[in-house]
């Protein structure tokens, strides 16, 4: 798998596989990915559908996992699944359930305390060090899946786009690419100036550290980093440390 495109996400569609058996496409996600996806995984439409789909009234899941269901009534046949960060089209309310639109033309309601006004949602978002650090804690113990960037599984990179784009940062898919966004941060014998919340990237050579931008917050005495190997978990930069570990892409805590 190279990577995993979320409910609602646009991809532009290249070209058709030779295939004689299955029907693949290979496409582009938002942020320039490309990977294959096969026939039925997504919904082909026009460029006027897309737009029409981006001027819609928008839903963002901000239930890690949730269903869509047949009716509003929580024993109800389901229609699909969700997970954070997916889009669904808002089609109406019933009490406490949204009526909503997959982009393949399902409907079917979504719990309220599932999901928020996609526009609102980004407005309040404020991507300060301590609400980094809150949100990558919140994933601790999720498997590693490589390629994966949604609650069922995170690879390294797939990890610290997720919640670099719940706090409202937008980063690019692989550890490489991240390395090379934002501000790189010097090094020093004892990493003094990393600061919670940086984005911590090892590629090839060199190493380097794309930090947030913000004054606030510390690395702390034990180096800690919060990263998605094997599982979600709490590392050091410290080779001495009893939890040291190399590292692909992770987040200062």
């Amino acid at each position: 798998m190279g990577t995993q495109v979320l409910m609602g996400e646009v991809v532009r569609v290249w070209k058709r596989s030779t295939n004689a058996v299955f029907a693949w496409y290979l496409t582009q996600s938002g942020d320039g990915y490309l990977s294959w996806l096969q026939k039925g995984t997504f919904a082909r439409c026009t460029r006027e559908q897309v737009e029409a789909w981006n001027r819609a009234p928008l839903l963002v899941v901000t239930a890690f996992e949730d269903r869509i269901l047949e009716r509003p009534e929580a024993e109800a046949q389901p229609v699909s699944d969700v997970v954070l960060c997916d889009l669904v089209r808002k089609a109406g309310e019933e009490g406490d359930w949204y009526k909503v639109e997959l982009p393949d033309e399902r409907a079917g309601f979504l719990p309220k305390t599932a999901a928020q006004d996609y526009g609102a949602w980004k407005q309040a978002r404020q991507p300060t060090a301590e609400n980094i650090e809150r949100t990558a804690r919140k994933f601790i113990g999720r498997p590693y899946l490589w390629g994966g960037n949604s609650p069922k599984g995170f690879d390294c990179s797939g990890f610290t786009k997720t919640v670099f784009f719940l706090n409202g940062v937008d980063l690019m898919r692989d550890s490489s690419q991240q390395a090379r966004q934002g501000v790189a941060v010097p090094l020093d014998g004892d990493l003094s100036r990393l600061k919670k919340g940086t984005c911590c990237s090892s590629v090839a050579a060199p190493t380097r550290w794309a930090g947030t931008g913000g004054p606030r917050g510390s690395l702390s005495r034990d180096k800690l980093f919060i990263h998605s190997s094997e599982w979600v978990r709490i590392s050091s930069l410290d080779p001495d440390h009893p939890s040291a570990t190399k590292i692909g892409s992770g987040l200062c805590c």
